[in-house]
């Protein structure tokens, strides 16, 4: 690793994830789930507000 790397790996912050909550079908209350495939530039597998484009992380 250089040094310059190291130096970013150093500064990042971190996140701690409390609940993982999909739903297939938009308008319905999300469902607490174990785990989830994270697809880039799509979202989360299995939800209904997945897709191409910008995804809003909350």
């Amino acid at each position: 690793m250089k040094k310059d790397e190291a130096k970013a790996v150093s500064t990042r912050k971190k996140a701690k994830v409390f609940s993982i909550n999909v739903s297939n079908i938009k308008g319905i209350s999300k469902t607490p789930v174990l785990s989830v495939n994270l697809i880039e530039n799509f979202g989360l597998e299995a939800d209904a507000h997945s897709g191409p484009g910008i995804r809003e992380v909350s």
